[in-house]
């Protein structure tokens, strides 16, 4: 079994407030703009990737995307049945035609499905650990130069980390970096910068997951 990376890096594009903080007209938007993207609407997903595109050369996103990277989707929290929605998926598959990626390939995969993060209280919530016992691997025949791991959100960071833990210890000369387009914020100020930024996402000694910038 793998083990844990002490910490990754993630980039990620737009705040995201839960529901039961305000964050004001602009917090409900960016709501709304995440549940449409999570629920594969075209307009949103096209929409994020377009920003994406632009912002890519510019700091904090320059070197995250290159032509010749592999964008990995994450995958869902229960193993993917053939038909379902995998947002993830929908979101890689625009980027790669905009010339975010070389290619994409579902190469990190759920073999036993962990509890959904969104709904459960923070205390009941996978952690790193469990996120990396779950998860398996499909080596491509060719190990890719760089490859880039896509979420639609990043809360704790713990299922980043350990999708990154998990493709490096199967491919340990492969550099492996997480993008997600949301992060979960806990301010409600109406504020909030609409910009990318760039966090590692570290192991604590409790075994949980923090993000800093």
């Amino acid at each position: 079994m793998w083990q844990l990376a002490d910490y990754c890096s993630c980039a990620s594009l737009f705040p995201y407030l839960p529901q039961k903080r305000n964050g004001g007209d602009r917090g409900a938007r960016l709501r709304r703009l995440c549940w449409a993207l999570k629920n594969g609407d075209p307009k949103a997903v096209s929409w994020v990737v377009e920003r994406v595109l632009r912002l890519a050369p510019s700091s904090p996103l320059n070197g995250v995307f290159a032509p010749d990277s592999v964008l990995v989707p994450v995958p869902c929290h229960a193993p993917h049945r053939t038909g379902s929605l995998w947002p993830t998926r929908a979101l890689t598959q625009w980027m790669v035609p905009r010339g975010l990626g070389g290619s994409e390939e579902t190469m990190l995969k759920r073999r036993t499905a962990v509890t959904q993060s969104a709904p459960a209280a923070s205390d009941q919530r996978p952690m790193a650990v469990n996120h990396l016992q779950s998860f398996g691997v499909r080596l491509p025949l060719a190990p890719p130069h760089r490859i880039v791991l896509v979420d639609d959100v990043v809360t704790t960071g713990a299922t980043m980390l350990a999708g990154v833990s998990a493709i490096s210890g199967a491919m340990p000369n492969v550099r492996v970096r997480g993008f997600a387009f949301f992060r979960t914020v806990s301010s409600g100020n109406t504020g909030l910068p609409i910009e990318a930024i760039l966090e590692r996402i570290r192991l604590q000694p409790d075994g949980r997951t923090v993000r800093s910038g």
